[in-house]
């Protein structure tokens, strides 16, 4: 996660990355100690700011918002 919102994701040790999630606005609130949570190899969670959380099934290649009804920060 980076400052502005983004999510990156290295498949080589980190030698090279790729934007998996690009933010469409100002960062929601800061990423300093949040990091998306697998439950598996595959499928993982982050909380995204005002209720919305972003979902991946594939190792964090793609992501996918949903949003947790709450209206709250996550």
């Amino acid at each position: 996660l980076t400052p502005r919102g983004d999510l990156w994701r290295s498949a080589d040790a980190g030698a090279t990355w790729t934007r998996t999630w690009a933010s469409t606005g100002a960062r929601p609130f800061s990423f300093g100690q949040l990091a998306p949570a697998f439950a598996t190899e595959t499928e993982g969670v982050v909380g995204y700011g005002a209720g919305l959380i972003l979902r991946t099934t594939d190792g964090g290649a793609t992501w996918t918002p949903a949003s947790s009804g709450s209206g709250q920060r996550l």
